[in-house]
């Protein structure tokens, strides 16, 4: 990534940023990162953003937008699970 940030400083505004979520970055080899995002209450479920360039990375305010795209991507997961039909198991025990 030469001048632009490093993983930590990545690591610290997504993590900043994506509260309740804990973020953990890798750089790979190819100068690309990986972004881990835990959920709150179940720290070994994980959301994984993979291939994110070092353009994405470039300065402070690249990374704040890389976080709101994170987040925006992390809300419609959400939004869509809440929306998904209950297993019907779980609708007989509520009737």
């Amino acid at each position: 990534m030469g001048s632009q940030a490093t993983a930590t400083m990545i690591e610290g505004i997504l993590n900043e940023m994506l509260v309740p979520f804990r973020c953990e970055c890798q750089l790979l080899k190819d100068a690309s990162l990986v972004v881990c995002v835990h959920e709150p209450e179940r720290p070994e479920r994980c959301f994984t953003v993979a291939g994110i360039s070092d353009s994405d990375c470039r300065s402070e305010a690249h990374v704040r937008q890389l976080a709101e795209a994170i987040r925006d991507d992390l809300v419609a997961l959400v939004d869509r699970h809440e929306n998904f039909p209950s297993p019907l198991s779980e609708r007989s025990n509520h009737a």
